[in-house]
């Protein structure tokens, strides 16, 4: 098979009730190396869309609780099972039988393009960005070498009235193109196989995915201008002000004047040098030494007025902070995360209330999985065409959440299997059944596990040894 033939092929996928263009028709872009060449940083076709997307980086960037949201999400639906490092798995266990070639070619594909160690950015720059473009990378054999990652903000995708991506090569009207940042200008452009859009929270009508915090960006403005304005309450009051009481019996308002800015100037006029006089400012970390005589008023001695105390300029900013906990609450909500996985939870006292948040959360650990499930799906099937080879039945499997422990886990099997042993017994349920529901095997699974007992018609019966030391 030629390469022509390959992208002719892998052309038609996408449009099928079209004619097929020949491939010497496309401007700009080679169908012998079916990859493009320059590509610019931060191109931006939509200024609206420039301005989210920047805004999920400031977020990432100056907000922890967003950004370690984003982490727990990504990290929970791809992380390796107990350190195994294999974030996810290809099995071939399912429908008819794959030959050993065709499942080297998917796994030497996985090998190539890094994919066990690049899924964790993927997923968490979908979750970030609400996309993530990958230009697919090919070498003369037609083999996926690797994927090459593309800015967002750089990427615009064009559809046509029912919803399908463009083919052609001119401006706006080509799959996928890269324009220049504040331009108009188009730097490049891709045919719909060129590039894998993974899109997040994709609603229906829409072009683009929605970042996981997109409806965060209220709260987290409010809060961020709230927790300015508590720092700079905090500086600038952190130190409480002196008062300075002078008596200014009997004296005019220009004598009384004249009295205050000299001792003002006494207090804070220092020597610098020889014949060299400046200034400081004066706070409470100071001591002062103040001269304090008796003045005769009526015939009587009395105490001078003169006289000076601390200024208390604390209030309820330095401790009343509820406005700023209640957007972060807001904040929080939007992200999806409960408080208990990102550590801030104090008020869940009852186990069922974080059982729950715990199945919750799974769920949208596992829609993360079966978001990544497609991109990789879309990968595999895409190679598989550049090189001839017709439907292949493969599944991907990930790690389950890291919601419940082991043990707990452990204790549920345990008492499935306890359960299932009555159904069996009332002849309620068959083995098959609870095998699917109750520990969500796979037919493949459900299969092996026959054959096994069939070879090995006596059940274990344990070490009778053992067991005959502890009857004694």
């Amino acid at each position: 098979m030629t390469v022509i033939e390959a992208y002719n092929r892998i052309k038609s996928l996408f449009k099928k009730a079209e004619p097929e263009e020949k491939a010497d028709s496309a401007e700009g872009i080679s169908p012998e190396s079916l990859i493009l060449g320059t590509l610019y940083a931060n191109p931006d076709p939509s200024p609206d869309r420039l301005t989210l997307l920047r805004e999920m980086e400031e977020i990432d960037d100056t907000m922890p609780e967003g950004s370690r949201a984003m982490d727990i999400l990504a990290d929970n639906a791809v992380n390796a099972e107990h350190g195994t490092g294999v974030s996810f798995e290809i099995r071939f266990d399912e429908g008819p039988k794959v030959s050993v070639a065709k499942q080297k070619i998917i796994t030497d594909l996985i090998k190539r393009t890094d994919l066990q160690n690049q899924i964790y950015a993927i997923a968490r720059d979908a979750l970030k960005y609400g996309d993530c473009f990958e230009e697919i990378v090919l070498d003369k054999n037609h083999l996926i070498t690797r994927l090459f990652y593309l800015d967002p903000k750089s990427m615009r995708r064009n559809e046509d009235d029912q919803g399908n991506l463009r083919d052609g090569t001119k401006q706006y009207d080509a799959a996928f193109e890269q324009y220049e940042i504040g331009s108009t200008r188009r730097v490049a452009w891709f045919y719909p196989y060129q590039i894998i859009h993974l899109r997040w929270n994709h609603s229906r009508g829409q072009k683009y995915g929605r970042p996981s915090l997109r409806s965060a960006r209220y709260p987290y403005k409010k809060l961020r201008a709230m927790e300015e304005a508590l720092v700079i309450n905090w500086l600038t009051r952190a130190f409480a002000r002196l008062v300075f009481k002078l008596d200014t019996t009997g004296l005019s308002d220009k004598e009384a004047a004249g009295k205050l800015t000299g001792f003002k100037q006494s207090l804070s006029r220092r020597d610098v040098a020889v014949g060299v006089q400046g200034f400081e400012r004066l706070t409470v970390a100071k001591d002062i030494v103040m001269g304090a005589k008796r003045v005769l008023r009526g015939g009587k001695w009395e105490e001078s007025l003169d006289d000076v105390s601390i200024l208390d300029t604390s209030n309820t900013g330095f401790w009343n902070i509820t406005a700023v906990e209640y957007w972060r609450n807001k904040f929080i909500t939007a992200t999806g995360v409960p408080k208990a996985h990102l550590g801030l939870e104090k008020e869940i006292n009852a186990k069922a209330t974080l059982q729950w948040q715990d199945q919750r959360f799974a769920r949208m650990v596992r829609r993360v999985q079966m978001v990544m499930s497609g991109f990789i799906r879309q990968l595999i099937d895409l190679q598989l065409t550049m090189l001839g080879i017709g439907d292949v039945e493969y599944v991907i499997s990930w790690p389950e959440p890291s919601v419940i422990d082991d043990r707990e886990k452990a204790e549920m099997d345990r008492a499935y299997a306890q359960a299932s042993d009555t159904l069996i017994k009332n002849k309620i349920a068959s083995p098959e059944w609870i095998a699917i529901n109750f520990f969500h095997m796979t037919p493949a699974q459900i299969k092996a596990s026959e054959l096994w007992f069939k070879a090995h018609p006596e059940e274990p019966q344990g070490d009778k040894s053992n067991d005959s030391k502890e009857s004694q």
